[in-house]
């Protein structure tokens, strides 16, 4: 199946195909994974320092006083959202940060003031093992009418393949009448059968690996290792759904 190709804003960085990451000799690397990965696709350093320039662009797009509610998907997308809240934090301490971090226009006539920052969390599940199921279930927006409507809601996830799952999600916080809603991911994969969905907010535009770390897991695991790797045959059999005790 074809991929279809989609144009990007030119501040993400896109990966190429043939892009073949770095050894794992050359970083820090748990030591129970080192047999299960690849490669390092993405350094922590490089993911971080992204995410400071996402965390701009979200503060210059809302008006100075006005709350930002981040909804966070867990739990793949918690590491995302600890950094991109961080940067958003020290902006808040200086706003006059964004300004020089950002290459959005500033809409607001230079005033840059700092704006609350809210949070939430939600369960939302697609996958089983390396592939989604194509059911997607979302836990816990039946309690969130108080924390997102009437209010400025951005969607926090991890990573986009198909964009089915984000797609279903905004449609249900759709329903909770939030003054706006926007969609941030750290990844977006170049996968076949995706429907060419782009978030507000994106960090990386990226080959179709299956990658795990800064949060991201494969069934519970490898959330605890900190830069973005892509899984081998061999960490894929070991921690197949089921197989793990």
């Amino acid at each position: 199946m074809a991929v279809a190709t989609v144009d990007l804003p030119a501040e993400v960085i896109t990966i190429p195909d043939e892009f073949l990451g770095y050894p794992l000799e050359s970083f820090s690397i748990p030591d129970h994974y080192r047999d299960d990965l690849e490669y390092v696709f993405l350094p922590a350093g490089m993911l971080r320092d992204r995410t400071q320039k996402l965390a701009a662009d979200i503060f210059v797009s809302y008006p100075p006083g006005e709350s930002i509610t981040l909804v966070c998907v867990l739990k793949s997308g918690l590491g995302f959202f600890n950094a991109l809240m961080a940067a958003l934090q020290s902006l808040n301490s200086c706003p006059a940060l964004a300004r020089t971090r950002s290459d959005h226009d500033d809409k607001f006539g230079g005033r840059h003031l700092s704006r609350p920052l809210l949070s939430e969390f939600v369960r939302v599940s697609s996958y089983i093992d390396d592939h989604s199921t194509g059911n997607v279930q979302i836990s816990g927006i039946e309690k969130m009418a108080g924390s997102v409507t009437g209010k400025n809601v951005i969607l926090l996830d991890d990573m986009i393949d198909t964009g089915a799952t984000m797609k279903h999600t905004l449609e249900a916080f759709a329903k909770l009448s939030p003054k706006s809603l926007k969609a941030t991911t750290l990844l977006r994969k170049r996968c076949p059968g995706a429907t060419g969905y782009i978030p507000d907010f994106l960090g990386f535009d990226i080959p179709d690996r299956f990658v795990v770390g800064f949060s991201i897991d494969y069934n519970q695991y490898f959330r605890d290792c900190e830069h973005l790797c892509v899984v081998n045959e061999v960490g894929k059999r070991k921690y197949a759904s089921g197989r793990v005790a």
